[in-house]
């Protein structure tokens, strides 16, 4: 959803809830979170995008969820 809590449109669609990455991102460093965003995480639904975002977009989104946990 519009604020990062897992529960945008199409989450009860997907086979696994998404995460509420207000609590999930403040868990993890930027790099694991530039990881998952490039690479996706295998055997979920979030797929990578280092074939579509620059890295220096995915550092942008990575930014943003930084900005996402802390307006909590």
């Amino acid at each position: 959803g519009a604020a990062g809590r897992g529960d945008g449109p199409l989450a009860a669609s997907l086979p696994s809830p998404p995460a509420d990455l207000r609590v999930h991102v403040p868990q993890h460093s930027d790099g694991f979170l530039f990881g998952v965003t490039s690479d996706g995480i295998p055997g979920t639904p979030m797929p990578g995008f280092a074939n579509a975002l620059s890295v220096e977009e995915r550092w942008h989104v990575i930014n943003y969820l930084r900005a996402l946990s802390a307006s909590g």
